[in-house]
């Protein structure tokens, strides 16, 4: 009984991890619109004179590919280390995939400036095709949600009362996204527009969660 009753408490200690419930309905519709892409009429092409300067690099694709490792392990980690770090994360993360997916969906956007590669050239072009075939003619480039999760959870690093003691993490946290921004744009997933829309939403965005004092967040602390 005893044991029940600290089972209990323990999951009423972390009801707050049902946010992440939220994430199913932003994963469903993204997957419905790049389903239907090619049935959508495109409402406009990004693209500028700047995307046909940057060379084609496949290497960039690991940078690319280590922000899916970026997301998962930084949420696990306040999930269970900082809770309101954790909501804080969340809420900008939702907000912005929800802003990039409304958009997408009143005006379906895309870009025209993929390379022709067939993944046999080598290990690196193998991974950047197998995005493209998973990205295949989606229609929500713009802004860019990869640059704009990388932004907030290093915003939420940088945020964080636990790992503050731990002075060189945050600037090689903007290094690495940094380095995703550039990967999105060496790969040709997205444009230098996308980019830039999508730090420009950040701003405001980052004002909102972190400068704002909702009640849902206490004072950060460690769990």
């Amino acid at each position: 009984m005893k044991l029940m009753k600290t089972f209990l408490m323990k999951i009423k200690e972390r009801t707050y991890l049902l946010w992440l419930l939220i994430w199913p309905i932003e994963f469903v519709w993204y997957g419905v619109l790049n389903s239907f892409a090619r049935e959508m009429p495109r409402y406009f092409t990004v693209h500028c004179f700047v995307d046909d300067l940057i060379p084609f690099v496949p290497f960039f694709v690991i940078f690319y590919i280590l922000w899916y490792l970026y997301n998962a392990g930084t949420i696990l980690f306040f999930a269970f280390c900082e809770k309101e770090s954790f909501k804080k994360l969340l809420l900008f993360l939702y907000i912005e995939m929800f802003l990039c997916l409304i958009f997408g969906t009143i005006f379906p956007n895309g870009h025209d400036f993929r390379p022709i590669i067939s993944g046999d050239e080598g290990i690196f072009y193998y991974l950047v095709n197998v995005i493209y075939k998973m990205d295949s003619g989606c229609v929500t480039v713009m802004p860019s949600m990869h640059v704009m999760n990388s932004i907030g959870i290093t915003f939420a690093i940088g945020n964080s009362d636990a790992l503050s003691k731990y002075k060189w993490l945050s600037p090689v946290c903007w290094l690495f996204t940094i380095l995703v921004a550039l990967s999105t744009v060496f790969i040709k997933q997205h444009s230098i527009i996308d980019v830039f829309v999508a730090v420009v939403v950040c701003i405001p965005l980052y004002i909102f969660v972190y400068k704002i004092k909702f009640p849902i967040f206490k004072k950060n602390k460690a769990i």
